[in-house]
Formats: C-alpha cells, structure tokens, sequence
C-alpha cells in the first residue's frame, strides 16, 4: 500500500512539475513574442550612461526639473523615469556590496540582490517605456509604491549602519521619482480612465 502510495505521490508530482513547465514556457514565449527580450541593449546602455538623454546642460533645464519634481509634474516623464530606475538599481547594488565588505552577508545574497535588483529594474523599464500595456503599467505603478514603503522601512531598520541607511534612503527617493514620472507615463496612455480594463 504505501508503495503504491508512494507512486502516486510520484506521479501527482511529475504532473505538477510538467504543467509549471509548461506555463513556465507559454510565459517565456509570450514575453518573447511582445519583445521583452529586445530591449537589453538599450537598458545596460542607460546603466554604463545614466546621463546619456540629458541633452543639454543648462540653469534653465535644472530649473524646470526641479519644479517639475516639487510639483509633482516633470517636464519629461521618461528621461527622468530611466534616469532614477537606473539610480536606483546602483545604489542598490552598492548597498549589497557595503553589505557583503563590511557587514557580513554571504556572497550568494550579493549575487542574488544584484542579479533580481537587475531584472525588477529593466523589467519595469520594458514595462513603462517599451510595452507600455495599460494593465501592466497600473501592475508596475501599485510595485513601485510597495517598494517605496519597504525601502523607507529598510531606511529605518538600517539606521545603526548609517551608510546602508543613507542609502536605502536615496533609493526610497529614487523610487518615489520613478513613481511620480511613471504615473504621467500611465497618464499618456490611459488618458482620463486611470483604472485598468479590468477594473473599469
């Protein structure tokens, strides 16, 4: 009995192992499909050249950064989207490597926070600036305010190592810029119906 118990525990788990395959490849070609693989080049460009849109260097430029910031409007909602979700996704990467130098974190939490840090960081700017779908905009806009509330909370959980704190901090104001020049690149494509299709 509980052999044969013990080949339907085996085969209930093959099938599971075969269907999560199987999803797991209908996901894979369906990004493939849509280009999620295309952008690449252009993402580790913006990482090595964070800069690289900021075409001119001006007081009048700065200015209207700054207002659009403290307004809560910038001027040009995707330069100054790519530039902090690059930002962002340096200093996290500086983070991990203070973290494993000084603080004692394992080299696969570094491997590991540097590699996801990576994918969330260009899978939002797929998201944002090359699919730009309606639905999964909202999606990366409600993460995005997620990671802002557990990037304060590391702020403050941190504060006895005072550099990983100061950087969680800049991190939580990078991802506080990404949210807000994110939310006018929804507002281009969802024009006065904010809520996804789903929900409307």
């Amino acid at each position: 009995m509980e052999a044969i118990d013990s080949i339907s525990r085996d085969l209930a788990l093959k099938e599971k192992a075969a269907a999560a395959a199987a999803a797991a490849r209908t996901a894979f070609d369906k990004a493939k499909t849509e280009g999620f693989f295309s952008h690449f080049g252009d993402f580790n460009e913006e990482i090595f050249k964070p800069l690289k849109r900021v075409h001119e260097f001006s007081w009048e430029s700065v200015k209207a950064e700054v207002l659009g910031t403290i307004s809560l409007h910038p001027p040009n909602p995707s330069s100054e989207f790519v530039f902090f979700n690059v930002m962002a996704l340096l200093f996290g990467i500086a983070e991990s490597l203070i973290a494993y130098f000084f603080i004692g974190d394992s080299l696969i939490s570094l491997i590991w926070n540097g590699g996801v840090g990576y994918c969330v960081a260009y899978t939002i700017y797929w998201i944002m600036l090359c699919n730009q779908s309606k639905n999964l905009m909202f999606g990366a806009l409600i993460f995005l305010a997620l990671y802002v509330a557990f990037t304060i909370w590391m702020t403050w959980s941190t504060l006895v190592f005072v550099v990983p704190a100061i950087l969680y901090a800049i991190k939580a104001f990078c991802n506080v810029e990404m949210l807000i020049s994110g939310f006018w690149l929804y507002k281009e494509v969802a024009g006065d119906s904010l809520l996804p299709g789903s929900m409307v």
